[in-house]
């Protein structure tokens, strides 16, 4: 099967909803400081949770330690 077509059988699947990067969160990443979250990507997820009021699954001890301190968004420990 085409990468496309499984990428869009597996969302349709798990019944899960693509968020695009907004300006309003790219601009609210960029607004969290590199010595809090190093990795551009994780700033990105943090403020798309943030943006969408969703939570975030991760085993990324950076981020449960970053949501813990901040209080600023929900992640739930996907290590456990």
């Amino acid at each position: 099967m085409p990468v496309e077509r499984w990428i869009d059988a597996s969302i349709q699947a798990g019944g899960f909803r693509v968020l695009d990067l907004s300006r309003d969160v790219a601009l609210s990443a960029g607004l969290i400081p590199n010595s809090a979250l190093a990795d551009p990507i994780d700033r990105c997820l943090v403020a798309t949770s943030r943006e969408h009021a969703l939570p975030l699954v991760s085993a990324d001890r950076k981020l449960v330690e970053y949501a813990a301190r901040t209080k600023q968004l929900t992640v739930i420990d996907a290590s456990r």
